[in-house]
């Protein structure tokens, strides 16, 4: 589809799984940000992707690194950046558990 790209995504939020990750499965991204200020700051978290397909999981040789690659349309890939800049991206596996990922 000439309409997708792909992006990686961080992986802290799921580093304990990166092991059972595969392409194919689909993922939610979350961003979590700071809202307010002084006194008044509230965490907050929103969906910004929903049912995402993996398109590549690497894992480095020793375990301590690696990459998840989705597929996402060119706004997507525009909401991810900037909601990369301005808090922490959360990644969930979806169904959690189910072989295939669907």
């Amino acid at each position: 589809d000439d309409s997708l790209r792909a992006v990686e995504l961080p992986i802290e939020s799921v580093a304990g799984m990166m092991g059972g990750m595969k392409a194919g499965d689909r993922v939610d991204v979350i961003a979590v940000y700071e809202t307010g200020d002084g006194n008044d700051k509230i965490i907050e978290s929103r969906t910004i992707l929903t049912d995402r397909e993996l398109v590549g999981v690497m894992t480095s040789e020793d375990g301590t690194g690696g990459a998840l690659v989705v597929s996402v349309t060119v706004e997507e890939a525009q909401i991810l950046a900037s909601n990369m800049e301005t808090g922490k991206i959360y990644i969930a596996l979806k169904p959690f558990g189910k072989k295939g990922g669907n």
